[in-house]
């Protein structure tokens, strides 16, 4: 108890700390995502912001351009600028775009680039004042001289830049002095040059902050900024660092994070809480999550129904012994169980006590393998016993001996009672090289060998058992061939003769296959292998339409054909044979169909109702091989039949023995009290004929008048017998 408290501590604090380490993880993770939305944001703002300032220098640099233009283009301006006039200049082209726009500086050079003139903070200079920036400003001079190709004095001519001017960094717009008419020309390239000068001071500065709503823009003069403001470099064109303008930038995001840390903190504290409540119920549930996941395993491993293992845990304990099989001498074997006779008891007394019957088989199974082995339910009426410590196949037949006396004393399910079998084929793993696959595959041979020699007993897996199974899928091969190709099957008819022995009443077909390379081999060689391979259908089907033909063909009353169980199951099969017979033009009388007791044994509602809608058609239905199997008054009460056959084993001691005289004579009083026709199989004697029908048989068949025949013997020998008058003629079937 210790150990599984332990256990359950153990998983509490695993619970515990997985938990725990998620909730940290998820709040890192919740916190990073918040800085890093906040960063993106900062950055997004920062970077608007820097757009901001961008597109304000560059339309403040437009701007300047378009003051300039105002007295760049001007007829006045071309003649007075050509004559100096500095006065005029100093009015209207000079100090004038100090006061009107608040141009910093002016300079006006003539078509040779000398400066004629020269304003500083509107006030008239020396025009060689303009030597003091010429390094600067002469650059874009010589660029807007460059543009001058074609027509002269175009008014949309000009350079701006930005570039430094008295040691600091200004916007200047250089333009070319051209007339605004065609009543004063300037000949290409001798156009006056206008410079205006708008230096990025404090001013500037101050209204670019009110525009863009962003505050303590500076200016400042160094190669790299590093501070955590905002900031926007100034470069030319030319690519000259000029310095940086700087503000206190938004942080909307970091403000975001400040303004909901309270929110934030406590949100965390309500989710450790409801970390504390999980952690608490899942301590409280641990135990029944314990109980739970036991029970699912034994589930996994478990058949629901009886409780044994099933084939999952049966394939790992079969692994297991195998493995440590052979030790001293102690082998596995491994039992195939097959129930025999469940079904009939699933489909006559319901699933419910199919239930209960294999829940009292499970259990008795355990009782009498209990210390020898383990037993499991593989599904259905399948079990599986492995029996481990075995010395010799004697000590494995031994128990095979137990669980079948086990199996075999009724079974009381409610208030009925069901006595059922069991088939055991058992493998015995004396070769460790021999895998549980092949351990299985010999059980299963050994078992389908006791099934199929009679139920109700064991068979230990041999050689030639193996040998058998590779000879029925040989088998089965060549008969899917045969049905398909329509070669080496043909029917053979055995006539059935009145009890003056002379008289044909009708013939039997039966199934022959000539092999073309192995030869003949016998219908119960094959017909039980198209039973279990689901060739039955078709088999039969050949049989139907080869015995219409012949009874079309030939002068005789009927032709009886065996059907089996699977074939009156077909839903189809009344409506097949109708088909059949009109295809053939035959009356429903010149057609009986053969069962055996094994189908109405196994006869279920559909098979029922067959046989009466065959019945309803006018078909005659025989009982073939009557008292060798289940024979039960019961059974020819429900499923009524028009004739019985009685067994050749019945008859064959029937002319010496009173006792086999006695089985007849029962078996002639049940057929008339039930007012059926009585044929006797397999007489081969007169005695046999003499006494047969001294019992009331009033039809033969056997050696003793006719063996199997070809079509073309059965006609020979109707036409020296003679034939009984057929009550109807063929007509084609309605």
């Amino acid at each position: 108890m210790r150990y599984r408290q332990n256990r359950k501590g153990s998983h509490s604090f695993q619970v515990t700390l997985a938990i725990t380490l998620a909730g940290v993880l998820a709040g890192i993770l919740l916190a990073g995502y918040a800085i890093f939305s906040a960063r993106r944001i900062d950055t997004h703002t920062l970077a608007r912001e820097r757009s901001a300032v961008g597109l304000y220098l560059g339309s403040r640099l437009s701007r300047i351009a378009s003051e300039q233009q105002s007295i760049t283009a001007w007829d006045e301006a071309v003649t007075r600028i050509g004559a100096a006039d500095l006065v005029w200049i100093d009015e209207n082209a000079g100090a004038y775009m100090q006061a009107a726009f608040g141009h910093d500086a002016v300079f006006i050079l003539d078509a040779a680039n000398k400066p004629v003139y020269a304003m500083s903070a509107g006030t008239r200079l020396a025009a060689d004042r303009f030597a003091a920036d010429a390094a600067t400003l002469m650059p874009l001079v010589e660029a807007l001289r460059r543009q001058v190709h074609g027509e002269a004095g175009r008014a949309d001519l000009g350079v701006t830049d930005i570039v430094m001017v008295h040691g600091r960094p200004a916007m200047v717009s250089v333009k070319l002095v051209v007339p605004y008419t065609g009543k004063v020309s300037v000949a290409p390239g001798a156009e006056s040059i206008h410079i205006s000068v708008r230096t990025i001071d404090d001013r500037v500065l101050s209204a670019l902050g009110e525009r863009e709503q962003i505050e303590r823009v500076h200016l400042v003069a160094v190669p790299e900024f590093r501070g955590d403001e905002g900031s926007y470099r100034l470069v030319s064109k030319a690519g000259t660092p000029l310095g940086w303008v700087v503000w206190r930038t938004e942080r909307p995001g970091t403000q975001l994070i400040l303004e909901t840390a309270p929110a934030l903190v406590s949100l965390f504290v309500l989710f450790a809480g409801f970390l504390l409540f999980l952690v608490v119920k899942l301590r409280a549930q641990d135990q029944e999550r314990e109980r739970i996941e036991a029970h699912t395993k034994f589930l996994a491993h478990h058949d629901t129904l009886t409780g044994l293992p099933n084939r999952a845990l049966f394939d790992e304990t079969l692994t297991h012994a195998l493995a440590a099989s052979g030790v001293d001498g102690r082998f596995v074997a491994l039992h195939s169980v097959d129930l025999d006779g469940f079904k009939h008891v699933n489909d006559t007394l319901g699933h419910p006590a199919g239930d209960d019957l294999i829940r009292q088989v499970a259990r008795r199974l355990t009782t009498a393998v209990l210390g020898r082995g383990t037993v499991a339910r593989l599904g259905g009426d399948e079990f599986a016993v492995i029996q481990t410590g075995v010395r010799s196949p004697e000590e494995a037949g031994s128990l095979a001996r137990l669980m079948l006396e086990a199996v075999r004393a009724p079974f009381q399910l409610d208030h009925d009672q069901a006595v059922i079998g069991a088939s055991i084929g058992i493998a015995l793993a004396t070769d460790r090289a021999a895998g549980r696959t092949e351990l299985m595959r010999q059980a299963d041979i050994a078992l389908y060998d006791a099934k199929s020699t009679g139920k109700d007993r064991f068979r230990l897996f041999e050689p030639r058992l193996d040998v058998e199974v590779q000879e029925n899928r040989r088998i089965e091969r060549d008969l899917r061939q045969a049905l398909e190709g329509g070669e080496g099957l043909r029917l053979a008819y055995q006539p059935l003769f009145a009890d003056d022995g002379r008289t044909i009443l009708g013939a039997e077909a039966l199934l022959r296959w000539d092999h073309p390379v192995h030869g003949p081999i016998s219908p119960s060689a094959f017909v039980p292998i198209a039973e279990e391979r689901g060739l039955i259908v078709a088999l039969g089907d050949f049989v139907l339409r080869e015995a219409c033909r012949t009874a079309r063909e030939i002068d005789l009353p009927w032709i009886a054909v065996n059907v089996s169980a699977t074939q009156l199951k077909e839903p189809l099969f009344p409506r097949r044979i109708l088909e059949l017979l009109r295809d053939h033009g035959l009356t429903p009388n010149r057609l009986q169909l053969e069962i055996t007791e094994g189908v109405l044994l196994e006869a279920t509602d559909s098979v029922a109702q067959a046989l009466e809608q065959i019945r309803a058609l006018g078909i005659s239905v025989a009982l073939d091989d009557f008292g060798t199997g289940y024979s039960s008054l019961q059974y020819l009460h429900r499923y009524p039949v028009d004739k019985i056959k009685i067994d050749r084993s019945f008859v064959l001691n029937v002319a010496a023995s009173e006792q086999a005289q006695a089985l007849v004579k029962a078996m002639v009083d049940v057929a008339r009290a039930f007012d059926m026709q009585v044929v006797a199989e397999g007489v081969e004697t007169s005695l046999q004929r003499d006494r047969l029908v001294q019992l009331g048989c009033g039809q033969l068949q056997g050696f003793l008048f006719a063996e199997a025949l070809r079509v073309e013997d059965l006609r020979h020998i109707i036409a020296g017998h003679g034939a009984a008058t057929r009550a109807t003629a063929d007509v084609s079937v309605a």
